[in-house]
């Protein structure tokens, strides 16, 4: 550990969720206007509470802690989606009812940008965070079982490609700290990645 360990933990500290979540590949996702609202919003709210978190735990990686934050954030928001489904769906089909299909499918919640969004992210920080593709794409399945019941895409995109797009943004940006040390470990990823795509 020794003071090199100190300086880089000390360096690390200083960072904010927003440069965490930029040096992760923020400013790359394909966000709609309301969706970039929706996040600055977020990381104002969870600032104080992320800054808490890493003096808590002075020994991890600001990193490491977005991803555990953005985990616990997008399961309160599946839950809270899952909770609403009911009713948005009826009031979708009341506007389709009323006024048309082409109304209907403009017609989103802050529950649709909120883990439209979130889930974005999400996928973003697993990418940063060296989390296996595996994972990464059963979370992007998962997510789009759920948000396809309500909503097709997410913009023009289909929604797994978007989550997808944003866990190899956050690939691109994947920290020092987890990168493979060893050949046999850089080796082991590369074949991966082909079997992969």
């Amino acid at each position: 550990m020794g003071i090199l360990a100190i300086d880089k933990k000390s360096e690390l500290e200083m960072k904010t969720l927003q440069q965490v979540l930029e040096d992760s590949g923020l400013a790359e996702l394909p966000l709609t206007e309301k969706s970039n609202d929706y996040i600055a919003q977020f990381i104002t709210q969870r600032e104080d509470f992320f800054q808490r978190v890493c003096r808590e735990k002075a020994d991890k990686y600001p990193y490491g802690l977005s991803l555990g934050l953005m985990t616990q954030m997008i399961h309160a928001a599946l839950e809270n989606y899952q909770v609403t489904h009911a009713k948005t769906a009826e009031l979708r089909t009341l506007i389709t009812d009323h006024i048309g299909d082409v109304h209907a499918a403009k017609f989103t919640t802050m529950n649709d940008i909120e883990i439209q969004t979130l889930a974005t992210v999400w996928l973003m920080v697993q990418g940063a965070n060296g989390i296996d593709f595996s994972y990464a794409n059963e979370q992007a399945e998962m997510l789009c079982s759920v948000l396809d019941k309500q909503s097709p895409t997410i913009g023009d995109n289909p929604i797994r490609s978007q989550l997808m797009q944003a866990y190899y943004i956050g690939v691109e940006h994947l920290r020092p700290e987890y990168q493979p040390t060893s050949l046999l470990a850089s080796l082991s990823n590369k074949v991966k990645a082909l079997f992969n795509t």
